[in-house]
């Protein structure tokens, strides 16, 4: 099994799922791919991955999707910004401050969306293309250089000066986390793969 696991969230959600499979499949072998989310389309389409979790929106070409979890989005700041002293914030808050964003070729349909929402609220913030690595990221956050929007799980990246808020717009831009699979009917080892997942993500909600 060839599954393929996106690089968006932490990855501590999904650190389970090996050593769970091996123990419900004892027979099969999983190999995973972690990745951004447009890679494992492309690799689902070649017949590379049976299976990938993904994150929403995306242009999925056809496939099938299961939904998992949603992901709100946060924002990052430095802990001596003027607004780390609110509870909660609102983009309104951040319009003056420079906006550490992705490269909209990692995903386009993710980053239109979120312009959408960006232009409802009025959102004008200078930009700066977010460098790859998340660490890095957060230190030029700490050193108060701009903010950063981020999923949720990514809170558990602590880092001395950084601190996180959550926002009013959270659910607007949040990620949604899908189970896909190509078209058609899926085999019995994907169709069971998906329920074995769903399940465990269930379980540890309950």
């Amino acid at each position: 099994m060839n599954l393929g696991i996106t690089t968006v969230i932490d990855a501590s959600l999904f650190s389970w799922i090996e050593t769970e499979f091996a123990r419900r499949f004892p027979l099969l072998r999983l190999n995973v791919k972690r990745q951004i989310s447009i890679r494992s389309v492309r690799d689902l389409n070649r017949g590379i991955l049976d299976v990938a979790v993904v994150g929403l929106p995306l242009h999925t070409e056809s496939l099938v999707l299961d939904h998992l979890l949603d992901e709100p989005m946060v924002v990052g700041l430095s802990a001596s910004h003027p607004a780390a002293r609110k509870r909660k914030l609102s983009l309104r808050d951040l319009d003056q401050e420079n906006l550490f964003w992705f490269d909209r070729r990692q995903n386009p349909a993710y980053h239109d969306h979120c312009e959408r929402v960006f232009a409802r609220m009025r959102f004008t913030p200078a930009r700066t293309i977010e460098p790859p690595d998340f660490h890095i990221l957060l230190s030029l956050v700490a050193e108060g250089q701009g903010i950063a929007l981020i999923p949720r799980s990514l809170k558990t990246m602590q880092r001395k000066g950084i601190v996180y808020k959550d926002l009013d717009e959270g659910e607007q831009l949040g990620i949604r986390v899908a189970v896909a699979h190509r078209a058609g009917a899926p085999s019995d080892g994907v169709t069971a793969f998906i329920g074995f997942l769903k399940e465990h993500l269930a379980a540890s909600k309950a």
